[in-house]
């Protein structure tokens, strides 16, 4: 195993917190681990132990230099994602890494984003990549997009244990893989997902606030608020919530530059992890995330988004006058292509501020089929601020 004192030991680092799947894991365990009442009621993910041993877990390593590596890891809307946030106990406020592993419908595959913070001589990188669980050993292959390089990299992962986890990070200079670093994971006894992070021993001093990137600043007065619509249109879309109120928050991750939506709805349906009437009259359950970021290599504004019924969004921001439903209030606008288990269809989704709503202004949603000839709005909401 290489030293973590090394120079390069802070890339590394960074490149050690790309988790993704367990890629060597014994398909022996499958059977025992796969058990389950009813399997064709669970999605892809849930068919996979590699999966469902991670998920809703907190796993930690120490590194030499005496820093605590945290993959902390959470299912995503109706299962058919998973996240994955890595951190570095001295920086507990901020993630060093966010990845995003989700089911594509049409393609019948798996893939990967992935974002990691700045690294010293490095910079800030971007992942884009495919699991392949057919292969042996089961193997993520990556294109790591980093200002200086773009680089190809494999992630290979044994699970030995339940409580456990040996992660292998390999790189493909032109001569094939060859090993990078590798480390050891161990759960965490008390999922820090459902207490209070794990304190640093010295408290970190908080992060100053940083101004967003140009790129993002159309979204800076949604940031840290939560905002509430109670009166949505009925469509069939999962882009557009059934529901009595859907209720929306926008988290900025400074460290890696990613804009995260949360989209929430009483009882919101979640495909085969649907909630039960039983529940709370207000159950928090994601029926969308959304993921905003820049691409390394192109600049273009991205956006993914991911919806409990298992759909995939997938586009980037347009050039505001190029569209003829802009005006001076218009914050931004997406095409964005939509796959799910009926086919592929093409949205734009446009987000408007109306600085003229009491007592704040509110932001107007509306989304519009580019199936046709032409556009055909679909859905026409707008949300307000809750209370602060």
């Amino acid at each position: 195993m290489p030293n973590s004192n090394h120079p390069i030991s802070r890339v590394l680092l960074i490149l050690s917190l790309l988790g993704t799947i367990p890629a060597c894991a014994h398909r022996a365990d499958t059977p025992n681990q796969l058990a389950a009442p009813n399997p064709t009621s669970l999605t892809p993910l849930e068919r996979e132990p590699f999966f469902t041993r991670l998920a809703e877990s907190s796993f930690s390593t120490t590194f030499t230099s005496g820093e605590i590596g945290i993959n902390q890891w959470r299912w995503g809307p109706g299962k058919f994602s998973i996240r994955r946030t890595s951190m570095l106990s001295q920086v507990a406020i901020q993630p060093w890494s966010e990845e995003i592993i989700y089911w594509q419908p049409v393609q019948k595959s798996f893939a990967v984003l992935h974002l990691h913070a700045d690294a010293p001589g490095v910079g800030r990188g971007l992942s884009e990549g495919t699991l392949n669980l057919s292969s042996t050993p089961i193997q993520t292959t990556l294109t790591l997009y980093q200002p200086r390089a773009q680089r190809t990299l494999a992630e290979r992962w044994l699970l030995p244990d339940h409580n456990s986890y040996h992660a292998f990070l390999l790189e493909d200079s032109g001569a094939g893989f060859q090993p990078l670093v590798d480390w050891v994971y161990t759960r965490v006894p008390t999922n820090p997902l459902a207490s209070a992070p794990i304190a640093p021993a010295t408290p970190a001093p908080p992060l100053a606030a940083a101004p967003l990137p140009a790129q993002f600043r159309a979204f800076e007065s949604l940031i840290n608020r939560q905002w509430i619509s109670s009166n949505p249109s009925s469509t069939t879309s999962s882009l557009t919530p059934e529901s009595a109120s859907v209720r929306t928050s926008f988290e900025w991750l400074t460290t890696v530059q990613l804009l995260r939506i949360h989209i929430t709805s009483p009882a919101s349906p979640s495909g085969p992890s649907a909630p039960s009437p039983a529940t709370s009259a207000f159950n928090p359950s994601i029926n969308m995330e959304v993921y905003i970021y820049q691409h390394m290599k192109f600049g273009d504004l991205c956006c993914l988004a991911l919806a409990a019924d298992g759909a995939v969004y997938q586009g980037k921001a347009l050039p505001l006058m190029s569209l003829g439903t802009v005006t001076s209030t218009t914050l931004i606008a997406f095409d964005l292509t939509g796959e799910s288990s009926r086919g592929t269809t093409k949205y734009r989704l446009q987000l408007d501020r109306q600085p003229d709503t009491k007592p704040e202004p509110s932001i107007r949603q509306r989304v519009w089929s580019l199936d046709g000839s032409e556009p055909a709005l679909v859905h026409d909401l707008t949300h307000a601020p809750s209370p602060q």
